[in-house]
């Protein structure tokens, strides 16, 4: 296999507890993995994919934020939900220095490489949500 696909991501907390095995096992080193991400249009998609979809998890705040939004306010509401899921799930890269650099360095070296990238951003912890 050189891809794999998830299911549709909503809850990306709990993505990343049910990736953490896959991860320590190496897979993401042998092959491309693929989240599943789909823009939600209403409360009722989301209320069908978490009651229906198996794997499909919602988490409270995403019911919360789509609310009753209908429309065109919900198709926003939906892209917006969809853009911060990606900006999670796939700008995300791990980086472990062979050697030791003062903070200071490692923040100019970002600056000077993706200063004006919206998507990407230094993490301090090596766990939970970015």
């Amino acid at each position: 296999m050189d891809v794999f696909q998830t299911n549709i991501v909503y809850d990306l907390a709990r993505f990343e507890e049910w990736f953490a095995p896959i991860r320590a096992a190496g897979l993401p080193d042998r092959a491309s993995i693929l989240v599943g991400v789909t823009p939600p249009r209403s409360l009722r998609m989301l209320r069908h994919l978490h009651d229906n979809i198996p794997g499909v998890e919602v988490d409270d705040r995403t019911f919360a934020r789509m609310g009753d939004a209908e429309g065109d306010e919900a198709k926003a509401i939906g892209i917006e939900i969809a853009v911060e899921l990606v900006r999670g799930a796939l700008a995300t890269c791990h980086a472990f220095l062979r050697e030791p650099v003062e903070e200071r360095a490692l923040w100019k070296a970002y600056r000077a490489t993706y200063g004006g990238e919206p998507f990407v951003r230094i993490v301090h912890e090596r766990g939970g949500t970015y």
